[in-house]
């Protein structure tokens, strides 16, 4: 018997003894190389957790959070301010589930078990509660308002992209859902309280389909429930983006506010402002007018402008709106063709200001803030070959401009032939800006009165986005 017919003999016994141990110990799985090659192995107080799970429950499939902070199956946390933490378990049920709920459903056999140590050490089912979806989205847990810890468990469903949002309190050995809510997405964030995170919640109502926000939270009796009348929102969402808890001016004092940053359409993005004034949760009474007068924050995207989204632009503290608008030269253009510049509004809830005229890189390398001067004086051309982007004075027409003001050119690291394409850019008259691990920013600017930038005002204009960067609010 050769060497290698003797080693796959060995593989092929050592799988069956795998398997065999996995029949014997109660554990269904669903057998694939993938499942083989990935499943987690569990620590030795997961085992005694899983084996006193299988004692109460039988045979069970161990479920994972998609989500979020807490991805394991087993989810360890002092829920009842003892000397130890409970265990939550999200597993799937093998047994034979007959019938199905009122709505013709089938019942799901997705559960949550909660386990504690009894006085002797040893890990015991105390209670389990059947999960609201199909899958387990993410895990967090929040006092959200009261003294007491509460655990939010998302659950995504079948055949819908909304997911369920379940509160749930244990203590005593028994756990109770305090609320649940169907959402398309959701937050735990502070913003009615000072001091104290509320369950945000985004969504549409049944009837109208129009989007809705709602704030759930603890009251001073410890109860849970709704924080204020949902609110009904204007803008015409298809899908939700970004949510963003900043701060804004209101009567002279700081309150805290949300960006909704959402997805009108193909290439159409909006955002829609909610401020908390201090006895309601409110809508933006006043928003940035286009040049059609149509009064929205609104951007379209195309290959020169990439996906925006709300946060401290200027980085006074308060929260900016991004808003699209054609560079000179390109306003009679079609969509695609067009370069923009993206213009960011202070949100003052009396008024809207404007905080800064930018441009952003296409690939979200930098963001160049234009002096007041470059307003309207100032245009830009790409060239995606070599990731280069030029400013012009502007002409009457885009390909009449004949005087470069500044480029800005960048190589990233991973690119092919990046050597040579740094290289090439020395030659080229360009010099390094700034230069990490990913990336080599280029800059060749021209020296001159007028509109040209001192090397002063480039270091304050020229952002770039740095790896591992840690900013307020991420812009794009």
């Amino acid at each position: 018997m050769t060497a290698m017919r003797r080693y796959g003999i060995r593989i092929i016994l050592s799988l069956c003894l795998v398997l065999s141990a996995v029949l014997n110990s109660g554990c269904s799985i669903n057998f694939s190389m993938g499942d083989m090659l990935t499943a987690p192995k569990l620590t030795d107080e997961q085992t005694e957790i899983y084996n006193a799970l299988t004692e109460s429950a039988g045979r069970v499939n161990l479920r994972y959070p998609r989500m979020g902070d807490y991805r394991s199956a087993f989810v360890m946390m002092n829920l009842d301010n003892e000397y130890s933490n409970e265990a939550i378990v999200f597993y799937e049920s093998t047994l034979d589930i007959d019938g199905a709920n009122p709505a013709g459903n089938p019942i799901s056999r997705l559960r949550i078990c909660f386990l504690d140590k009894d006085d002797n050490g040893n890990w015991r089912s105390m209670y389990e509660i059947p999960a609201e979806g199909t899958d387990v989205d993410s895990v967090s847990f929040s006092n959200l308002g009261s003294d007491k810890l509460r655990i939010i468990i998302s659950f995504t469903v079948l055949n819908s992209a909304d997911k369920i949002v379940s509160v749930i309190d244990y203590g005593d050995g028994i756990a109770r859902t305090l609320y649940k809510v169907s959402c398309a997405s959701y937050m735990i964030h502070e913003f009615t309280r000072k001091g104290e995170e509320d369950l945000l919640c985004f969504g549409r109502d049944k009837e109208t389909k129009t989007a809705v926000f709602s704030a759930f939270g603890c009251n001073k009796q410890g109860d849970f429930e709704r924080l204020y009348n949902s609110l009904q929102l204007t803008g015409e969402i298809a899908d939700f983006g970004r949510i963003s808890v900043g701060e804004c001016l209101s009567g002279g004092e700081v309150k805290k506010c949300l960006a909704i940053d959402y997805l009108k359409s193909e290439n159409f993005y909006g955002t829609e402002m909610v401020y908390f004034t201090g006895r309601s949760i409110v809508l933006a009474d006043t928003f940035v007018r286009d040049d059609n007068g149509q009064s929205s924050y609104t951007r379209r995207l195309n290959s020169y402008t990439p996906i925006i989204y709300s946060g401290d632009a200027d980085e006074d503290g308060i929260l900016d709106v991004p808003v699209t608008k054609p560079l000179p030269g390109y306003e009679n253009l079609t969509v695609p063709e067009q370069v923009n510049a993206v213009v960011w509004y202070r949100q003052e809830a009396e008024s809207i200001e404007k905080a800064l005229y930018t441009f952003i890189d296409p690939n979200k390398n930098y963001m160049l803030c234009f002096p007041g001067r470059w307003e309207g004086m100032v245009t830009a051309t790409v060239n995606a070959t070599d990731n280069e982007v030029t400013f012009w004075k502007t002409a009457e027409e885009i390909n009449l401009v004949d005087y470069a003001l500044l480029s800005i050119r960048v190589v990233r690291s991973a690119d092919e032939g990046a050597k040579q394409k740094r290289d090439n850019a020395k030659k080229d008259g360009f010099e390094v800006y700034f230069e990490d691990d990913e990336k080599t920013v280029f800059i060749k600017n021209t020296v001159g009165e007028g509109l040209p930038l001192t090397d002063a005002e480039l270091k304050v204009a020229l952002r770039v986005r740095w790896t591992g960067s840690e900013e307020p609010y991420r812009l794009y």
